[in-house]
């Protein structure tokens, strides 16, 4: 009977707690006898929050006694039904405070002499059960006072949650107001089937928990929102109303979609050949966003290019002087993952989620992303840097369009390398073997001649 306690997720860090400090909660547990209601709508977290509840009541005293049981309208027959409830309470009685319940004791063991086994040739009724446990109550009160939680009224049928709510009321109000401990009964249930309890405490759960959904989704989703710089955390949480079981849902979606799209994205680039893994590596690793124009000659000159001129590259390569074609060759190579934006001429992404899957695995990690043998070397820095051989017949064209974004490149390397035993850029230019073990390269020459203009 006690499974559905264990059933209920623990509070997420940081959520909850907000009614151990609500005013109303402050008053019931103040009163001598009390009757809170905590309703709220379906999935709004109300069985999470009374778990919470129960988990800090130990710190309320010792002599405290607490009872509590937990509906479970798709569990057993007695996880569900009030005979289910004061069996559960009896049992707790009995284990704690065994004196209290003579009749009951005496009761059992008559019937077992008379009649037989309980289970088998006979049955304990609803009423008596209910009439065993209000009995006790005097008898209990005299030395420790009582706390009584019932989650998930609702969970046991219309007609037995209004009559327990209202027995619960009726109880309290007949207990003697002195001469016994404090008694205190706590239900959570929906708005329906309990419409209206005149003369007691209530706390509408969806009223307070918006900061507690907040806190839940921003939890799950941690790692995606640093990633992503995403709002949809913040558009869970509004479109929730309370209800923190849409928000699970929605959260698990969320890293669901996730996972599936870093999947898709993991799987183009895996099958994608070297030009369509030359452009993504291009797109993802430039130190700033590459014009079309700029991409389309990064695109075009290969490292240890043998060509001496541009023009003997552009003629050999496939090279697309029509910004749509270039446009075109961008969305097929990259499978759809890049875009060259409409207004700026800017190639791009389609999303920040591809970049930061991309840019987030070690380098040599894309290039085995790819499955072409000629690929699969050890990536160095400078082989994302264009390779273009300067001769008297370079154009005007590319250097505009390479030479200063080449530049800023290599010293954002040089810098990063200070830490390594490079003092300046200029150790960089006066040793080549920084750069690459071959000082004649044609990366060297370029970079080498840029530098000391």
């Amino acid at each position: 009977m006690e499974d559905r306690y264990d059933d209920i997720d623990p509070a997420t860090t940081g959520t909850c707690e907000w009614l151990l400090r609500h005013q109303t909660f402050h008053s019931w547990a103040s009163s001598d006898r009390g009757l809170l209601w905590i309703k709220g709508k379906p999935g709004s977290g109300k069985s999470t929050l009374l778990r919470h509840v129960l988990s800090e009541m130990p710190n309320i005293g010792e002599s405290a006694l607490i009872l509590s049981f937990f509906f479970h309208g798709r569990g057993s027959e007695l996880q569900k039904t009030p005979l289910g409830l004061f069996r559960s309470l009896l049992h707790q009685l009995l284990s704690q405070v065994p004196d209290a319940l003579p009749d009951l004791v005496a009761t059992f063991q008559q019937r077992c002499e008379t009649v037989g086994t309980p289970g088998e040739k006979w049955q304990w009724h609803l009423n008596e059960l209910q009439r065993f446990f209000e009995s006790s109550l005097p008898k209990v009160l005299e030395t420790r006072p009582l706390w009584l939680f019932v989650d998930a009224l609702d969970e046991c049928g219309e007609e037995s949650a209004v009559k327990l709510a209202e027995d619960f009321k009726s109880l309290l109000q007949r207990l003697p107001s002195s001469g016994l401990k404090q008694f205190r009964i706590c239900f959570t249930c929906r708005h329906y089937p309990i419409l209206y309890l005149h003369s007691v405490f209530e706390v509408c759960v969806e009223k307070e928990n918006r900061q507690d959904i907040s806190t839940f989704v921003q939890d799950k989703l941690s790692s995606f929102s640093r990633r992503t710089s995403s709002t949809i955390p913040e558009l869970i949480t509004n479109r929730a109303e309370g209800v923190f079981m849409w928000a699970c849902h929605m959260v698990k979606q969320v890293l669901d979609l996730e996972f599936e799209a870093r999947r898709l994205i993991s799987e183009l680039i895996r099958n994608m050949g070297p030009d369509s893994l030359k452009l993504i590596r291009w797109i993802c690793f430039a130190t700033r966003p590459l014009s079309v124009d700029e991409l389309r000659w990064a695109m075009l000159v290969e490292a240890d290019c043998p060509h001496r001129s541009l023009s003997e590259c552009q003629r050999a390569g496939d090279y697309s002087s029509d910004d749509d074609r270039m446009r075109m060759r961008v969305q097929t190579l990259s499978c759809g993952l890049a875009e060259v934006t409409s207004d700026t001429k800017i190639v791009r992404f389609i999303h920040k989620s591809v970049k930061d899957f991309i840019a987030l695995r070690p380098f040599n990690q894309l290039v085995v992303l790819c499955s072409q043998p000629a690929l699969e070397r050890q990536a160095r820095p400078h082989d994302v840097i264009v390779r273009v051989p300067r001769t008297n017949s370079t154009s005007r064209s590319c250097w505009s369009a390479t030479s200063s974004y080449c530049f800023d490149f290599f010293f954002f390397w040089a810098d990063s390398k200070r830490g390594l035993g490079v003092r300046s850029r200029m150790d960089l230019v006066n040793t080549p073997t920084q750069l690459d073990h071959r000082p004649r390269s044609v990366a060297w020459r370029l970079l080498a001649s840029l530098a000391k203009t």
